[in-house]
């Protein structure tokens, strides 16, 4: 899959991709942007655990940015998170044009496990609704979203994981092929993960690079 997108750059050509999350995602984004091979505009710095980031490949037009969801959002041990540096993912939906090609990226889980599931059932469906607008008005849209992953052993902040996994495939399917649930739970089972920031975090880069690759060779064919 690798090799598919750094030989095929045209792929990627004239798109723009936005990861809303948190430090999980943060992960798809290094991935992404190294295969990419683009040049790192906003940096990463040791001040902000989580802030905007932002990537761009002019010679092939292609921008990779990362937002950090908005509240509720239980920031890191020390870290302070202004509001102001968090992005509503229903509102980036809504702003996001009728043309363009887009490639969003979302992913909710350790900074809002420790709230009540309603809380995220209600995120959720917004984002459905969200969702939906931009697929209608939008042709070129593919959206991602990553599950939350399996941790071993009773932790706080992720013992809930599997009650999140089955809210977000009850909520988000039957969205059409535009959409992509990105299924991390059974693959950080198998490999027996006991991190907040699984060590297998490419190959979820290298499941959802394999499912646009070939959407987008498709569609050129």
């Amino acid at each position: 899959m690798t090799k598919s997108t750094s030989s095929n750059p045209d792929l990627f050509h004239t798109r723009y991709c936005t990861f809303i999350c948190d430090s999980n995602s943060r992960a798809q984004y290094e991935s992404l942007t190294d295969l990419v091979k683009c040049i790192q505009k906003v940096e990463r710095t040791k001040t902000a655990w989580h802030a905007t980031l932002l990537c761009e490949d002019e010679t092939n037009n292609i921008s990779i940015s990362y937002l950090v969801h908005s509240y509720p959002f239980l920031a890191s041990h020390g870290e302070e998170l202004p509001i102001g540096r968090t992005v509503s993912d229903t509102r980036l939906l809504d702003s996001i044009p009728s043309n363009g090609k887009y490639i969003i990226h979302f992913h909710h889980f350790l900074h809002l496990a420790p709230y009540h599931l309603s809380v995220a059932e209600t995120r959720l469906k917004l984002i459905r609704d969200a969702v939906k607008r931009l697929l209608d008005r939008n042709p070129h849209v593919i959206i991602l979203y990553q599950s939350a992953h399996y941790v071993s052993g009773l932790n706080f902040w992720t013992r809930g994981g599997i009650f999140y996994v089955e809210l977000q495939r009850r909520i988000l399917r039957g969205l059409g092929d535009r959409v992509m649930f990105v299924f991390t739970w059974p693959m950080t089972i198998a490999a027996d993960n006991d991190d907040f920031h699984p060590h297998i975090a490419k190959s979820f880069t290298h499941l959802f690079t394999g499912h646009i690759c070939g959407r987008l060779l498709k569609s050129t064919s």
